[in-house]
């Protein structure tokens, strides 16, 4: 049987400070996933870089661009900007992010101030906060999660305090699209949200809250479940339950790996969520 353990000589080539004997360190699935895209979209433009006998890119991380006085953004019918775009961070291109990679629009809008300012920064895993009473769903969570808020601290040009709101959108939607539910809380302690929110087999993001997808972007199938087993935040363990060509699903518990029923899995406490574009509809 494959064993996770022979990993750990790999480890050693590719992570020259890697010590066997550390093996025993247990990870949080979310946070080595982002380390494990990173890295590997960080090596392959960095391969790139050398096959093209030129840097292919000026950073290989999330890597700010900064327009001096900012991008102004002209709506439709009219000359005056809409939106003054001040920062736009960008991931490196590669497979990677091609296939994971999506794209946040954040806009603040003051009162009485025609234009709005709006960042752009990319992610790899979306976290949702289910701690809310009101979240039962992971819609429930995607709607809290683009919901439009309000801001303080902001003043006019005479300095006098005024309303703002921020909204959240999706610039770019990424092929796969990985949804972080935040099971774990740091306040005093550390504690585990055990709650279940129920998640469903096709999740259609709202056109209200993209900014250019089109209809068959927007749509997704859920195809693999990772689930943090155990109560407390500390410690447990990770499962992964995989959807099939054929439509069965199997867990994957190290090494072990066994068909389960659907009903199990949509009924687990889920911790990340991979949906996969349905271009097919």
């Amino acid at each position: 049987p494959f064993l996770p353990i022979y990993f750990y000589p790999l480890l050693s080539v590719f992570h020259p400070g890697y010590r066997t004997e550390d093996h025993v360190y247990q990870e949080d699935a979310q946070e080595f996933l982002s380390f494990l895209l990173d890295s590997l979209n960080e090596e392959i433009v960095a391969e790139l870089s050398l096959v093209r006998g030129a840097d292919a890119s000026k950073s290989t991380s999330a890597a700010s661009a900064e327009p001096e006085d900012g991008w102004l953004e002209v709506g439709r019918g009219s000359h005056k900007p809409s939106v003054i775009l001040t920062k736009a961070d960008t991931f490196s291109q590669s497979a990677v992010t091609s296939i994971f990679g999506g794209k946040l629009r954040s806009s603040v809008r003051r009162a009485q101030v025609s234009a709005a300012s709006a960042s752009i920064s990319p992610f790899y895993c979306l976290p949702l906060d289910i701690s809310d009473g009101g979240v039962r769903t992971v819609e429930d969570a995607l709607f809290k999660f683009l919901a439009p808020e309000s801001l303080e601290g902001f003043t006019d040009g005479r300095l006098h305090e005024v309303t703002a709101r921020k909204q959240t959108s999706f610039e770019e939607l990424p092929r796969v699209l990985i949804l972080h539910l935040k099971r774990f809380a740091f306040t005093d302690a550390a504690a585990k949200v055990s709650k279940f929110v129920e998640f469903p087999a096709v999740l259609t993001i709202p056109a209200s809250v993209c900014a250019k997808a089109a209809p068959a972007q927007r749509r997704y199938k859920l195809f693999s479940v990772v689930v943090h087993h155990g109560k407390q935040a500390a410690n447990g363990h990770y499962t992964a339950d995989v959807l099939q060509a054929n439509g069965s699903w199997f867990r994957f518990d190290d090494d072990n790996v066994f068909p389960i029923g659907t009903q199990q899995v949509f009924s687990s406490n889920a911790y990340i969520l991979f949906y996969q574009q349905d271009r097919a509809n």
